[in-house]
C-alpha cells in the first residue's frame, strides 16, 4: 500500500474542474477521474508536502503487512485529520489511478 504511483493534482485545478462542470449542463450525472501531469507515490507526496511547508523530512516506516483498515485506525490515533477525510484517501492507496486528464479537461474546462 502506498507504493503505487498516482497523478497529483493541485486544489486549484480540482476547483477549476468542479466549477467548469457546473457551468456545462452536459456534464450532469457524469463521473470524471482527474489528475495532474506529475506522478507520485503517497510517500513522495507526503515528503513533498513537508518540504513545501518547511517541515522536517518525514521519517516513514514501511510495514510489510498493513491493511487499509489498520492504516486508517493508525491515522485516527496519530493525527488530527478527520476520519471522513483520511479514510477514503487511505482506502484509495491500494487502488491504481485511472485518471485521464485529457477527457476531463475538454469536458469541464
Amino acid at each position: 500500500m502506498g507504493r503505487d504511483a498516482h497523478p497529483a493534482i493541485a486544489i486549484q485545478d480540482v476547483l477549476a474542474y468542479l466549477a467548469g462542470c457546473l457551468l456545462k449542463p452536459e456534464t450532469a450525472g457524469q463521473e470524471f477521474d482527474i489528475g495532474g501531469t506529475e506522478i507520485f507515490t503517497y510517500v513522495e507526496m507526503m515528503q513533498k508536502y513537508a518540504e513545501v511547508r518547511g517541515l522536517a523530512k518525514r521519517f516513514i516506516i514501511r510495514v510489510p503487512v498493513l491493511t487499509p483498515m489498520l492504516s486508517a485506525y493508525w491515522v485516527d490515533l496519530m493525527t488530527p485529520i478527520p476520519s471522513g477525510i483520511a479514510h477514503p484517501l487511505i482506502e484509495d492507496c491500494g487502488t491504481r489511478s485511472s485518471a485521464r486528464t485529457t477527457a476531463s479537461t475538454g469536458m469541464c474546462r
